[in-house]
């Protein structure tokens, strides 16, 4: 990956046991020289399809006003039709210009996040909402695209500062096992407080909630993760851990995470750290 990657071009490539039925507009070769396939199957491993993110990736340095980059990404049935935008599979339109705007208008960096209830959170990434039009198999949780315009913010210097106050002194809240999944997640055996059987309902909104209420009420100085965040066996990491930490992110409270024996357990798993190092910006993690 070039130091300093500025998005030229991308596509989402459908792959059979026998043949591609994805074809962008344009005619470059997905393997060609420049071009980045990202390392998650868009169908999330169920069934025979797989589908894959490939951004056309170029050095800041190397590029002339002559090059076209990426300036916007929509998803969704209504795209747009003027000549600035190209059509590509999956439902994805991309705009593309001429590099005479200044970095800060121009795609730096993709991710694909996967579920209604996940949103990226970090600084300056826009998740967009429309899943991608993908085959994948009817149960699998909607694949989004989130991506980055200029550089972002980049880590602090130092972590953010602690203080101990004389009056309020200094509140610690600890989460633990939380086993957020990719996509809703299931509860089979929820319960009013009175013992009335919820029957199944999406575990991972009632989670959240309540870790909500706990940072509403308790408006902690620090929280810090203990471990489990995800459950075993997930199906995309980095859209779990997106969750545990979203609710601290939006509230700026400062936070940590150590990790469980869950959070890298599983087939399809991350590593512990990987998840939270992809890019900078955890501005109020330490």
């Amino acid at each position: 990956m070039p130091p300093a990657p500025v998005v030229t071009d991308l596509r989402v490539h459908l792959e059979r046991p026998t043949k591609s039925d994805f074809d962008c507009s344009r005619d470059d070769d997905p393997g060609a020289q420049d071009w980045y396939r990202m390392d998650k199957d868009l169908c999330l491993h169920r069934g025979e399809l797989k589908a894959y993110l490939y951004l056309k990736i170029k050095d800041q340095a190397n590029l002339t006003a002559e090059d076209w980059v990426v300036t916007d990404i929509k998803t969704g049935l209504l795209r747009p039709a003027d000549s600035p935008w190209m059509k590509c599979d999956g439902g994805v339109s991309v705009r593309r210009e001429k590099f005479t705007v200044g970095v800060d208008q121009v795609v730096t960096a993709v991710d694909v996040v996967f579920g209604e209830d996940v949103e990226d959170p970090r600084p300056q990434w826009v998740t967009l909402q429309s899943p991608l039009w993908l085959r994948a198999h009817v149960d699998s949780p909607s694949a989004r695209l989130t991506f980055l315009r200029g550089r972002g913010q980049p880590f602090p210097e130092i972590a953010p500062e602690l203080r101990l106050s004389e009056s309020d002194g200094f509140k610690i809240v600890q989460i633990s096992d939380l086993h957020l999944r990719t996509g809703f997640g299931t509860c089979q055996d929820a319960m009013e407080r009175d013992g009335t059987n919820l029957g199944p309902i999406r575990a991972d909104q009632e989670t959240l909630r309540l870790v909500e209420e706990i940072l509403e009420s308790e408006r902690p100085n620090l929280v810090v993760l203990t471990g489990d965040q995800i459950h075993h066996d997930v199906d995309d990491s980095q859209s779990a851990i997106f969750k545990a930490v979203t609710p601290m992110i939006v509230r700026r409270i400062p936070w940590t995470v150590i990790f469980g024996n869950h959070d890298d357990e599983g087939r399809h798993a991350s590593s512990r750290e990987s998840p939270l190092s992809s890019q900078p910006g955890w501005k109020e993690h330490i």
